[in-house]
């Protein structure tokens, strides 16, 4: 391309970039049976005050998890 088309706005198309093999893909994140939660179509987005719920009950199960594996692992001592 010369001085001039670029100067023109003539610029090649872009190519589609390619995903990097550093970047895993969701399957290679996801532990063998475990199935991503894929919302239906008609199923309505969570507001924000939902999701902070949701977020909040994801960390209580979370320490009561970690409290039972603390137990578990002192009593097998």
């Amino acid at each position: 391309m010369s001085a001039e088309q670029h100067r023109q706005g003539a610029l090649p198309e872009p190519t589609p970039a390619e995903p990097t093999p550093a970047e895993p893909t969701p399957a290679e994140d996801t532990p063998a049976g475990h199935k991503p939660h894929q919302p239906s179509p008609d199923s309505a987005q969570l507001s924000v005050a939902e999701l902070e719920s949701e977020i909040a009950q994801a960390e209580t199960l979370v320490q009561e998890l970690n409290q039972r594996l603390k137990r578990t692992a002192h009593e097998s001592r």
